[in-house]
């Protein structure tokens, strides 16, 4: 991703800093918690893009099972995305994406693809935080 489309992205709120090869990151803050948001361009080649929301809270590998059967259940609601959790790190993220294919890509369908990701881990961030708390 170039300098103008970062410098783009800025204009609309997200103050993306480059990584590593084609992934890109910001702090958000939300209504609910401050996350840290993902953007991976790394198959722009094959028009994906996907952007990754991590919410702080880490997870307990006796807590593993519990915590992943209530985040199966809240993707049952979700329309778009899903959260998911890493058994070994005990991070939760929340992970969306839009495939372009036969189109150019445009500024606002990443905009549309990291307000996703940032808004659904930030609304249900509460929910999870309980659960984690319960176990």
């Amino acid at each position: 991703m170039d300098e103008k489309i970062l410098q783009a992205l800025k204009k609309e709120g997200w103050n993306l800093e480059k990584a590593n090869n084609g992934l890109y990151h910001t702090r958000y803050h939300g209504q609910n918690a401050e996350l840290i948001v993902h953007l991976n361009t790394t198959n722009l080649e094959k028009s994906i893009i996907l952007a990754i929301a991590y919410l702080p809270i880490k997870v307990m590998q006796s807590q593993n099972n519990k915590v992943a059967q209530f985040l199966n259940q809240l993707n049952l609601k979700t329309f778009f995305g899903s959260f998911e959790l890493n058994y070994t790190t005990g991070e939760i993220a929340f992970r969306t994406g839009i495939f372009y294919f036969n189109t150019d890509l445009q500024m606002p369908m990443i905009v549309n693809c990291l307000d996703a990701a940032a808004y659904a881990a930030d609304m249900d961030y509460p929910s999870i935080l309980e659960k984690v708390g319960d176990n």
